[in-house]
């Protein structure tokens, strides 16, 4: 019922198919374990709630995925510098 709603909204977010279904999966199981804490306010209230975690949910994985990207960056391999090689370039004048 809510699944295609919400398939949608996560994949404005992620923009990958995979992604966006292990975002569902995420929230479906979230929404399933908090329920008891959901309080109905009224029509619609339990759309905005799932809304409210599957949003949650992906800008979590897109923040995770960015410090993992950050990470992979930052362990590359500079070549050092040998005593052969110098930054002098000469210039024919």
């Amino acid at each position: 019922m809510h699944y295609t709603s919400l398939y949608h909204l996560a994949y404005r977010y992620l923009a990958n198919h995979h992604l966006t279904e292990d975002v569902l999966s995420i929230s479906f199981t979230k929404a399933f374990r908090k329920i008891k804490k959901f309080r109905c306010q009224g029509k619609g209230s339990f759309k905005k709630w799932l809304n409210t975690i599957v949003i949650n949910e992906s800008i979590r994985l897109l923040q995770k995925n960015h410090k993992t990207a950050i990470a992979e960056i930052s362990y590359e391999v500079i070549p050092e510098q040998t005593d052969n090689q110098n930054n002098e370039v000469e210039l024919d004048v």
